[in-house]
């Protein structure tokens, strides 16, 4: 019995394609070792209304370390003496680190961790807030620095500092601090921390009592920085908050281009696969209302 040419040529060439998405796929599965599979949080943050903020991410190889590392940052106002140039003034043709590079403690910190052999972490970020480009640096010294002083040490005051400049021309100092919210005792109404099936539960400390199996938020992982490993391959991450933001422990929004709601404060969240970053920070904006 004869067989159709055509179909033979069509089986060759479904063979050609299955083996093209086979090998496409096997491709992806190595390129991508990690999978962020949520990442929630509230656009617009308001005193006293519940926000729940959800980050879920799965591991598509083996790692002998896995770290996820939570940070935040708002706008700062520096003082005369603070600054190099009190005078200077920023505008869309500068770059932002322009602006970090006008802070004095920031030249300090330099020529300190320089002699320790150190240098800070260094993102660049551009993103759009009400229809505004922004464009951002920030350096964190308090990562590397946990080499040398422990994380107690290190995470016990803010590391980290950043710039922004919009195309409006306006520019913002940045500080920040790595943890998972502000003042995580007053702002925070409760915490879950998952690693495959094993589930951590924190709440304020002043709803713990005798016998419960959730724990006091005062001893959730320091920094907000969660280490894991040996990590397997299919292992899943899953970090869930829910706040009730406070005036009194909130900083001042920033930011504001246009309505009443400008920036409340920026996230980021970094994976550091064995001792390694993993691709760029995740950058998440939210706004507050104007007070």
């Amino acid at each position: 019995m004869k067989v159709d040419k055509r179909i033979l040529g069509l089986a060759a060439v479904s063979v050609i394609l299955s083996t093209l998405i086979m090998l496409t796929i096997a491709r992806e599965r190595i390129e991508r070792p990690i999978e962020i599979l949520k990442n929630d949080y509230p656009s617009v943050l308001e005193e006293g209304r519940k926000s729940t903020f959800s980050f879920a991410m799965v591991a598509r190889q083996k790692f002998q370390n896995l770290q996820i590392r939570f940070s935040i940052l708002n706008a700062m106002s520096p003082k005369y003496a603070q600054m190099v140039d009190p005078k200077r003034s920023f505008n869309s043709s500068n770059q932002p680190q322009d602006v970090l590079d006008n802070l004095v403690k920031l030249g300090w910190l330099f020529n300190e961790t320089k002699l320790m052999g150190l240098e800070p972490e260094r993102f660049n970020h551009t993103f759009q807030f009400q229809g505004t480009e922004c464009r951002m640096a920030v350096y964190d010294f308090g990562n590397v620095l946990e080499s040398v002083t422990g994380r107690d040490v290190a995470l016990a005051a803010p590391m980290i500092y950043g710039a922004i400049i919009d195309a409006n021309d306006k520019a913002y100092y940045l500080s920040g601090e790595s943890d998972f919210f502000f003042t995580p005792k007053e702002n925070v109404l409760s915490l879950s921390i998952s690693h495959n099936a094993d589930e951590q539960n924190y709440i304020p400390d002043d709803q713990i009592w005798e016998g419960a199996k959730r724990m006091p938020i005062s001893k959730a992982p320091v920094g907000g920085v969660l280490d894991y490993g040996p990590v397997a391959k299919d292992d899943t991450f899953t970090v869930i908050f829910t706040v009730e933001p406070d005036s009194r422990y909130m900083p001042e929004g920033f930011g504001q281009t246009g309505g009443d709601k400008p920036i409340s404060f920026i996230q980021m969240i970094r994976i550091y696969l064995d001792g390694k970053l993993y691709g760029e920070p995740i950058i998440n904006v939210m706004q507050g209302k104007k007070r």
